[in-house]
């Protein structure tokens, strides 16, 4: 991912939950190359495609947070994770860099 070597890994197998109108499936994120400081915003969702930056930074939803080597984040998910589906995150540098990365949701979730 750039600049970047992340691993990301679900907090549990559980279904996506609500909170007040959107959807939200947990996932720890590992900066194992790279530094936090070199990033300015970071965002995760779950589905086809990502969502783009200029939307994402409308609000905090999705949104990458913690410390150094270790961030959460509750990623933007549909009601219904399927198989062809993806976990996305996006980083944005301070340069103003753009990184987007994926994984199949099914490898992440063993989902059928």
């Amino acid at each position: 991912m750039g600049e970047f070597n992340i691993t990301i890994q679900p907090v549990n197998k559980e279904a996506p939950y609500a909170h007040v109108l959107d959807w939200f499936k947990d996932f720890t994120v590992f900066i194992n190359e790279g530094s936090v400081v070199q990033i300015r915003q970071a965002y995760a969702n779950i589905g086809i495609a990502p969502i783009p930056i200029e939307q994402l930074q409308l609000n905090d939803i999705g949104l990458l947070h913690g410390s150094n080597l270790l961030q959460h984040v509750h990623a933007i998910s549909p009601v219904d994770i399927v198989g062809n589906d993806k976990v996305w995150i996006t980083i944005q540098t301070w340069d103003g860099t753009i990184f987007t990365q994926s994984w199949q949701v099914n490898d992440l979730l063993k989902i059928d």
